[in-house]
């Protein structure tokens, strides 16, 4: 399991995947923001 997970982090697609988590996140939070806005 370890050793995946290492595999996994080394790539390029762990970061992308970070990175669209945190997009992700951003864009619900500004929806959420917005539809308490109104």
């Amino acid at each position: 399991m370890t050793e995946y997970l290492r595999r996994i982090t080394g790539s390029g697609w762990f970061q992308h995947g970070i990175t669209a988590v945190i997009i992700a996140n951003g864009v619900v939070i500004g929806l959420d923001t917005s539809a308490a806005l109104r």
